[in-house]
């Protein structure tokens, strides 16, 4: 390991060349009190506030690349351009030509360059455009990202600088102190020859794990293990595993989080697994796939490679959930199995059953499953998934709505089932996959009474929607498994309550049934809009969206008549309906 280090003053290190953030770093992340700490340590520490460590590595005299410390030295250039702009409106040029070459210089082509670049494009933009460039040579004079943290940062610290200026009343050496406190602060600038040196030493100096997460470490341990490519394509395609995760719509679920379900979703040492790999232990059980295999680096490129496809399923399943189980989420991602809108359809629709009732859990065997049925010429076929998905479905939906928690138990059936989906090469596999998963659902899974249980306790009102989501998808299912439908679902059906609930405290016991199942039903948003709130006056109405089944509704809009009793009886039958839609795996000898 070739490593230099040594305390440099911030304007030794600009002037060295140019540093570059690599792409799979993330975003610039300081917030307005992140800035006036670092603007409150400049001015109380004028000769020489410690920045903290930095490490970088590549050529002396070339590009380096930032492994740690971007955000400070973002946040410093940052600074930087907030004083040339200052300087500039007081008609300083003087200040302004000593203080331009810090924040941009001329390379030996004659291209004038900035001494901080991020190869995120929108990134760079952000900052280039909205910061780093003067005022006046913008293509938009207050920055074309206004919602972006860079120029929150440039605001904050210009309200900062005018702020102490109308204190002092003198504009000038408020200018000069902060400029002198800034390019005077002092930071461990480490250098590495090779970036899995640099890795190496960053991780040394956060032993400690005050600022490594989890995915931080894989990251360092996957990256060092690629050698560096021109088209920095390694760097790219984790930048967008991480944005795609970061950006899904499954906000409940974070990268350490994802990280786990992913790498549970994989039979790591080509073995079936009971046992997930716990979040801490990931870091090494990565590091032995990698050097289990005959080719670290070919092992490295395949991890990235999953990670990757799982991130675009991760995606495509929050899309799924928030709209409803629609199938489009899935184009782009059936390329290798051809698109057909009645095969995902289903498909989603098995898929939302799963994600509605809020586990995550299921996320390892869903990753799996999806990765392996989208594979270019793959031999799953979507019944054989739907069959599956069903099954999970199931199982998962009673388990959450009687309210039992992840166990350890729950969690070997997910991570079983996960490594042998991934571990199949045939139909027949795969049959072995969901039968194994069938056992253990059958064993551990809700009783109906229990599912009824939790059924029971389900509620919605104006104030309490938790449960909206599941709610419209059981009272969906129910109207979808009769053999007549009454309600067009490629349309927007919300949910009534029979009995109005406008006048009713929730906080009144006698008025819990109000807000239950027994007392709620499916129709068309226009239709609900125009509802009469007199049960006897939209009697007719509401006959016309009751389905055969629904012995209760039928009789009580003939007689006129509903109240607590009724819906009772209701709510009884819905809970017996629900333990058809959603059976308890029987047990296979």
């Amino acid at each position: 390991m070739q490593f230099e280090a040594v305390s440099r003053p911030l304007q030794e290190i600009l002037i060295v060349g140019q540093h570059v953030i690599p792409r799979y770093q993330r975003r610039y992340a300081w917030d307005e009190l992140n800035i006036e700490e670092f603007w409150n340590d400049l001015r109380s520490n004028q000769q020489g506030h410690f920045l903290g460590s930095m490490v970088v590595c590549g050529p002396r005299s070339g590009e380096m690349e930032i492994i740690d410390g971007q955000q400070r030295i973002t946040t410093a250039l940052i600074l930087l351009s907030v004083l040339r702009d200052e300087y500039i409106r007081l008609e300083e040029t003087a200040l302004v030509g000593g203080i331009e070459p810090l924040i941009k210089y001329v390379d030996l082509n004659g291209k004038e360059r900035f001494r901080l670049e991020n190869r995120d494009s929108s990134a760079n933009d952000r900052l280039v455009e909205s910061v780093l460039t003067p005022e006046k040579k913008r293509q938009y004079p207050n920055g074309q990202y206004l919602d972006s943290l860079e120029v929150a940062a440039r605001n904050k610290f210009e309200a900062l600088i005018h702020a102490q200026q109308e204190r002092t009343g003198d504009s000038v050496s408020v200018l000069n102190e902060m400029r002198d406190s800034l390019v005077k602060a002092e930071a461990v600038y480490v250098w590495a020859d090779s970036r899995r040196d640099a890795f190496g030493v960053f991780e040394t100096l956060n032993d400690r794990g005050q600022s490594l997460t989890v995915v931080d470490l894989v990251k360092n341990t996957i990256l060092s293990r690629l050698a560096e490519r021109a088209d920095r394509g390694d760097d790219k395609m984790w930048a967008k595993a991480i944005d795609l995760v970061e950006q899904s719509e499954l906000d409940n679920i974070d990268l350490n989080q994802f990280l786990y379900y992913h790498w549970n979703s994989i039979a790591q040492n080509g073995a079936v697994a009971g046992e997930p790999v716990e979040e801490k232990k990931i870091r090494r059980s990565v590091e032995e796939f990698l050097e289990g295999g005959t080719c670290s680096e070919e092992s490295a490129k395949f991890f990235l490679e999953e990670f990757l496809r799982s991130a675009y399923i991760f995606e495509a399943l929050g899309k799924t959930l928030t709209t409803g189980g629609a199938a489009e989420p899935w184009k782009e991602l059936s390329e290798g199995v051809g698109w057909h809108q009645q095969k995902f359809d289903k498909i989603a629709w098995a898929l939302y059953g799963v994600l509605v009732s809020g586990a995550a859990q299921p996320f390892m065997l869903l990753l799996a499953l999806m990765r392996k049925y989208l594979e270019k010429d793959g031999w799953m076929k979507s019944a054989d998934l739907i069959a599956f998905l069903q099954e999970i479905k199931n199982y998962q939906f009673r388990w959450s709505i009687a309210g039992k928690g992840s166990t350890s138990t729950h969690r070997r059936l997910y991570r079983k089932a996960a490594t042998m989906v991934y571990l199949a090469e045939n139909a027949g596999d795969l049959r072995a996959a969901m039968q194994e998963f069938q056992i253990g659902a059958s064993k551990k899974g809700a009783t109906d009474h229990q599912f009824k249980a939790g059924l029971g306790k389900l509620v919605y009102s104006n104030s309490r929607r938790k449960d909206v989501h599941k709610i419209r998808y059981i009272l969906r299912e129910i109207e979808t498994n009769k053999s007549v439908r009454t309600l067009d679902f490629s349309k927007l059906q919300t949910i009534e309550h029979i009995e109005p609930q406008a006048n009713k405290s929730e906080n009144t016991p006698r008025n819990s049934w109000v807000f239950k199942l027994g007392n709620l039903m499916l129709l068309p948003g226009e239709v609900n809009s125009t509802l009469p709130n007199g049960f006897a006056d939209k009697a007719p109405i509401l006959a016309k969206y009751t389905g055969a089944h629904d012995n209760v509704l039928l009789q009580a809009v003939s007689d006129g008549a509903w109240g607590n009793e009724l819906a009772g009886k209701r709510q009884e039958a819905i809970e017996d309906y629900a333990c058809v839609i959603w059976p308890k795996a029987k047990e296979i000898d």
